[in-house]
């Protein structure tokens, strides 16, 4: 199915910049990264590099015990954060650290 606007959490892949209909996906493909002001599936110009990387820490509000029992709990927060900052699922990555203080 073509479109010119995808609903949250998917994202439109388009062949070249120019275009303004395309399909929606779930994610980028590999080599593509998501533009967060258009939701739309950008691959890099030739020479470009792909946008810095950077790490986002969150305090969860319940114990480690209450974590572990949730295995679907990690991607959940992978969807959340992905939402949140309006990027392809695909380029969010859950690093387990714990730190208990």
């Amino acid at each position: 199915e073509q479109c010119s606007a995808c609903e949250e959490l998917r994202f439109l892949v388009v062949a070249t910049p120019m275009d303004k209909v395309a399909r929606c996906d779930p994610v980028c493909p590999l080599g593509y990264y998501v533009d967060p002001e258009s939701t739309r599936c950008t691959r890099p110009l030739p020479g470009e590099r792909l946008p810095e990387l950077f790490y986002v820490q969150l305090a969860l509000r319940i114990t480690i015990e209450e974590f572990a029992e949730d295995p679907r709990l990690p991607s959940r927060l992978v969807l959340a954060t992905a939402s949140m900052l309006k990027i392809s699922p695909a380029e969010a990555r859950f690093h387990n650290r714990i730190v208990v203080e």
